[in-house]
């Protein structure tokens, strides 16, 4: 506020109680303003000044404080844009390599000739697969649009992700089926020999 309305402010509410309205009381605060002294007037010029000063303190302080918000405001911003950078990073990765693990399996799938050897059924399952039952059934649960070579990958992939724990908990499993896989393999060989001895003594 000028020195002015600080003088009109004190006179005002004077001028009215004694029966002057809003309009007569600013025709004699003005009136009277122009008509006091430097002297008369410094008071207020003073108070004014004081105030003044105090007010542009304040905005700095008030400006300050507001470009430090905004400041923050912006590194925050640029932290989750950062974040969100390299999560959406890792999340293509993780896509390009799943890509190329299915890419790779169908390539192999391609190469393969009608002349394959057939898979005997009574061949004893491998260790990985023995292991990896439960987690086929259950993913073949959740795709069962999926091709059994996609499953292949998926697990194949997860494997590699799985934290050292879990494929400590599959190795155990693995080595406690080890002695009875070599046993069932053994007499699997011995059959399939004994077979083809009798095929060639026919020929």
């Amino acid at each position: 506020m000028s020195a002015f309305f600080l003088y009109s402010s004190e006179r005002r509410s004077d001028l009215l109680g004694k029966g002057n309205n809003l309009l007569e009381a600013s025709k004699i605060i003005g009136e009277e303003w122009k008509n006091m002294t430097d002297e008369q007037k410094k008071p207020y010029e003073e108070i004014a000044k004081e105030r003044k000063e105090k007010y542009q303190q304040e905005m700095e302080v008030y400006k300050q404080k507001k470009e430090e918000e905004a400041a923050n405001l912006k590194k925050e911003e640029d932290e989750v844009m950062r974040i969100q950078k390299v999560e959406a990073l890792q999340l293509l990765k993780k896509k390009e390599k799943t890509d190329n693990i299915i890419k790779k399996t169908k390539e192999m799938k391609k190469k393969k000739t009608k002349e394959d050897k057939v898979v005997d059924p009574n061949k004893p399952k491998s260790l990985h697969l023995l292991s990896f039952c439960s987690e086929r059934k259950n993913m073949l649960k959740e795709r069962p649009e999926t091709n059994t070579s996609t499953i292949n990958a998926l697990i194949s992939l997860k494997w590699k992700e799985m934290k050292e724990e879990e494929k400590k908990m599959w190795n155990a499993k693995a080595a406690e089926n080890m002695e009875a896989y070599k046993k069932e393999m053994e007499e699997y060989n011995k059959k399939t020999a004994a077979v083809e001895q009798g095929s060639k003594s026919e020929c």
